[in-house]
């Protein structure tokens, strides 16, 4: 039965390790939009400063300022969505790792309960045995 346990530890061991790395992958990718959302930002505001003379020119950068304010808007969208997904993430694998130490408990409460059994029928034998020699030399 132990054997039983031993491999669904292992397959929670197993499990643990592949939600934390995907927490990881889903952290980078979180980390990854949050710094194209910075960027995007700086950019836009190096836009706004430059100054132009004519007036189509004016209309343009307006546009593309514009345009550069959608792109950052969809993009702080995906960095929400990257945040939602990695606390997922986390949850999952502190779920996995909770389950993966219930296991290791169980399997040592298991081992304990095995080694007190084998120590009480070690007990008994030797006892019956002292018994059987108390019985001769009488």
């Amino acid at each position: 039965m132990r054997t039983v346990y031993t491999t669904l530890q292992k397959l929670r061991d197993q499990e643990k390790r592949e939600k934390a790395l995907q927490y990881a992958q889903a952290e980078q990718t979180r980390r990854e939009k949050e710094t194209q959302v910075r960027e995007k930002h700086r950019r836009l505001e190096e836009e706004r400063q430059v100054q132009v003379e004519s007036m189509g020119m004016r209309v343009l950068q307006d546009y593309l300022n514009m345009q550069r304010h959608i792109d950052i808007q969809k993009t702080e969208q995906e960095l929400q969505e990257a945040s939602t997904v990695a606390e997922e993430r986390r949850k999952e694998m502190i779920e996995a790792q909770i389950e993966s130490k219930v296991m290791s408990r169980v399997i040592e409460t298991l081992e304990e309960k095995e080694k007190k059994s084998y120590k009480k029928q070690v007990d008994r034998i030797n006892d019956e045995v002292a018994i059987m020699r108390w019985g001769r030399g009488r």
